[in-house]
């Protein structure tokens, strides 16, 4: 080679490594504060990057990596899962501070795989896991108790099981992390051992047996509520906790509070009582709150009682107010014209009978039934006995005229029968008397009750609440129905009796036809059959 051309290749090579070192230091200096080229974190691309930038590019990464789904396989079984199900977190500061520290490398050409650091939720990944593999996994169980046939106790010994093995979780889950979308992870398992406790295990034994022996008690106040041991063992059952603990069967427990204890303990709320004075509603009684058995508490306390091997637990009892306690202003309440007036004559009946009418009279007197209310005569009667100060006297049952406490009182259904009818309320529930009775003059316009099995029952189909006013003036029994006037049309047709026999059978029709706007709103037809008083002897 020629000195020329040496000097020329020289030339060549020197200006080549200036160019180089040149462009190396432009690099340099351009990628000073960036991540190296082809760099990645799990499949997302941060080369290039601006470190100041790290975070707000994990930001975007968090969202994808809370999304990303692994496979795991135990014994041929498998779950696919995301990370965030698995409760497996990004830690991002200590992510970030990997990233940073990649960027003092500036002329990567192979490709970087950053491995990002992770948070375990332990508890939340096991949670799902032997959940998803609980068919596959043989689960620990602690020592029990079991109630056998004859009401003994024998405990039965814990059984050892397995648990997922995080420890191996957490490592295959970081290892194969660039490749975790497509891996599938074998789980392993390790032996996991029952708590036991065989001193409380006695203890909740030895409970059980007392309870089973003297059963259980249920107090309020003064008042004590024994459920005997072969209730008690009826309900019994043990938790597998790993501590045994008896507990009563909630349904059970429940369906005997309500059928043994709630009618010993349960007080009605009263509403209060009113009278309409110079035009307006005035209250002449005061309202009386109600008592009723708080189901759900009582169960709840009765839990903890058995939790703490008590034999004495508290019946939860709840106030109940009662719906209408103060007359707020009569415009309020709807009341303001005398809607309908009932009527009725007793001349004639028996001492006895006129005091029943009496005592029946005074239980309807100053009651409020609210719009779309279903009134029940039964329901406001109260017991029918000589301690609620009725009488002996002639009522019609089974197929005989016989005395009977509280003999009479179908005058006052009768009477608030008509008057509901006149008030255009419509008619739910009515029966007429086996045969006509002399004081309810035409018949077909009676309405006989016999609690708790025949009722009288109407609904305020009226825009506001009607007050009853019932009173007693000589021998006629009154039913005034105070309310809201709606323009209502009410035209009774009746009663018009038909097919009269010489034994004293008879039938009656009467109608109610009520109008509104020129629109029918109720239109009904009470059909009675009376039957031979011949039939129904005095006894």
């Amino acid at each position: 080679m020629s000195m020329s051309r040496l000097l020329f290749t020289v030339q060549g090579v020197f200006v080549a490594t200036l160019v180089i070192l040149g462009g190396v230091v432009w690099l340099n200096a351009t990628f000073a504060d960036r991540i190296p080229l082809r760099t990645r974190i799990g499949l997302f691309p941060i080369g290039g990057l601006e470190k100041t930038r790290v975070l707000q590019a994990l930001d975007l990464y968090e969202l994808e990596f809370a999304q990303t789904k692994t496979t795991i396989e135990l014994r041929g079984n498998r779950s696919t899962r995301t990370f965030e199900e698995l409760g497996i977190r990004l830690n991002k500061e200590e992510t970030a501070k990997k990233i940073q520290f990649l960027s003092g490398y500036r002329l990567h050409v192979q490709r970087q795989q950053i491995i990002p650091v992770l948070k375990f939720q332990d508890e939340i990944a096991h949670a799902v896991l032997q959940q998803d593999f609980a068919n596959t996994l043989v689960v620990p169980e602690n020592a029990t108790l079991v109630l056998n046939a004859d009401n003994t106790i024998r405990a039965l010994p814990p059984k050892n099981g397995e648990h997922i093995n995080m420890n191996s979780f957490r490592r295959d889950i970081t290892e194969g992390f660039s490749r975790v979308s497509a891996k599938v992870i074998s789980a392993s398992v390790v032996q996991a051992v029952p708590e036991q406790n065989s001193v409380e295990l006695e203890k909740t034994k030895l409970f059980a047996q007392s309870l089973i022996q003297n059963g259980l008690q249920l107090v309020v106040q003064d008042r004590i509520f024994q459920l005997p041991g072969r209730i008690v063992s009826g309900m019994m059952f043990f938790t597998h906790d790993a501590i045994p603990a008896v507990a009563l069967d909630d349904a059970k427990l429940s369906a005997y509070i309500v059928e043994h204890i709630v009618k010993e303990v349960q007080q009605d709320p009263v509403n209060a009582r009113f009278q309409m004075k110079d035009g307006k509603v005035d209250q002449f009684s005061l309202p009386q709150d109600g008592k009723a058995v708080n189901i759900e508490e009582t169960l709840r306390e009765t839990k903890k009682t058995l939790a703490l091997r008590l034999q004495v637990a508290p019946l939860v009892m709840q106030i109940v107010s009662p719906l209408i306690s103060d007359t707020g202003d009569s415009e309020k309440l709807g009341i303001t014209k005398l809607l309908a007036v009932g009527e009725t004559d007793f001349k004639g009946s028996p001492k006895n009978r006129t005091v029943n009418i009496g005592v029946g009279t005074s239980k309807y007197n100053g009651i409020l039934i609210a719009p779309n209310e279903e009134f029940s005569f039964n329901a406001f009667l109260g017991p029918v006995n000589k301690e609620a100060g009725y009488l002996p006297e002639l009522v019609i049952k089974n197929k005989t005229t016989t005395p009977e406490y509280g003999g009479g009182l179908c005058q006052v259904s009768t009477t608030a029968f008509r008057a509901a009818v006149f008030a255009g309320m419509q008619i739910t529930s009515r029966r007429n008397h086996s045969y006509a009775v002399r004081y309810y003059g035409t018949p077909g316009f009676d309405a006989t009750i016999y609690p708790p099995y025949t009722d009288f029952r109407f609904l305020n189909n009226s825009p506001g609440y009607i007050l009853i006013q019932s009173k007693i003036e000589g021998t006629k029994l009154l039913f005034e129905f105070w309310g809201t006037d709606d323009n209502r049309v009410v035209v009774v047709d009746g009663p018009s009796p038909y097919g009269k026999m010489p034994d004293g059978a008879v039938k009656s029709v009467l109608k109610q036809t009520v109008t509104k706007d020129g629109a029918t709103i109720v239109e009904d037809t009470f059909y009675s059959n009376y039957k031979s008083p011949n039939l129904f002897p005095h006894t």
